[in-house]
């Protein structure tokens, strides 16, 4: 069976577990529960970065493969209660129907009231132990980072990942939920892979916060709007011409406040920044002297990563010609 959501109103995420941010996924399931393969993933540049032809041409063949061997020894499950988005939405729910991202937002909120940091860093990209994996052959790897757990554990480019922790792997959606599985406090990663012609095994050790991405990878991630600390305020990037124009570095980031938040549940972080200074027309062109993002969404990630409650930051501004410094101290409603 292969399930397509478009609306998560009355889904049970005790079943239907995939990543929620993904703008396409799709998952390769028995109608008990279980799970064979999941068709989907992406890096933090393209959003079909890993939804290409020849691999999901590989994983449907695969599917009836893998549906063979499961009913030959099926697993018995417990009966689990449903667990539906509309139960656990902390807002007005939406007029016309629940975004899949409606449920990291939700699970962010949650865990940012009680510090469970675990929830803000689901299906983790492969970076994050420190190998890159082919796009058109996904269990294939392309790099891997020097000094990383991966390299530790003796993996190599070329080297085709078999199983990770005993779950089959033949897509990056399928490496990513092994590594969903494993906690940010730490844990061990078993992988089966091929080298040559020959079916090996390493042991990866992965640290505490070994899940925490860089702010250009989460910058993708919608969930990102629902961590704190937020600025309050946003707007559109300048052009080259136009940072030329106005005597502006033209590397990096300058964008012109087109909106404060002054409505809403965060209504209070717009009539902070208001209250501090800042205007719409302003042109930011640098934080805290920070300005190599590479777009607004890798701004507000960084935003959300690298500054925390509590601190004061400060923005270099651009007003009607003049240059200024807005200094903002962060809070949590």
């Amino acid at each position: 069976m292969c399930v397509r959501v478009t609306d998560m109103r009355g889904v049970d995420l005790n079943i239907y577990h995939f990543d929620y941010d993904l703008t396409f996924a799709a998952l390769l399931m028995n109608a008990d529960g279980e799970i064979y393969h999941t068709f989907g993933g992406r890096d933090g540049h393209d959003a079909e970065s890993h939804l290409t032809i020849p691999s999901m041409v590989r994983v449907l063949k695969a599917g009836l493969t893998s549906h063979m061997k499961y009913a030959k020894n099926p697993k018995k499950r417990a009966a689990r209660k449903p667990v539906r988005i509309e139960q656990i939405f902390d807002g007005a729910p939406p007029k016309k129907c629940f975004h899949c991202h409606n449920v990291h937002d939700t699970r962010a909120r949650t865990a940012g009231r009680k510090r469970e940091r675990q929830h803000f860093w689901p299906y983790p990209d492969p970076i994050q132990i420190g190998i890159a994996l082919d796009t058109q052959n996904p269990p294939a790897i392309t790099t891997v980072a020097p000094s990383s757990s991966s390299a530790r554990a003796k993996l190599a480019p070329g080297d085709q990942i078999v199983a990770a922790n005993g779950q089959p792997v033949l897509t990056f959606g399928d490496f990513q939920r092994a590594l969903h599985a494993i906690p940010d406090g730490g844990g061990t990663l078993e992988l089966s892979f091929i080298r040559g012609d020959q079916t090996m095994r390493a042991r990866l050790s992965l640290k505490r916060r070994w899940k925490v991405a860089d702010p250009a990878t989460y910058a993708w991630r919608a969930m990102k709007w629902n961590r704190w600390p937020k600025p309050g305020f946003g707007g559109k990037p300048l052009t080259v011409a136009e940072k030329q124009t106005l005597g502006l570095k033209t590397e990096g980031l300058a964008f012109r406040v087109r909106y404060i938040v002054t409505w809403g549940r965060y209504s209070k972080t717009g009539q902070r920044a208001a209250a501090a200074g800042i205007r719409r027309g302003d042109i930011v062109y640098a934080v805290d002297g920070e300005n190599d993002f590479a777009d607004m969404s890798h701004y507000h990630s960084w935003f959300r990563l690298k500054r925390k409650v509590g601190d004061v930051v400060t923005y270099s501004v651009l007003r009607k010609g003049q240059r200024r410094q807005v200094k903002l101290r962060l809070e949590r409603d």
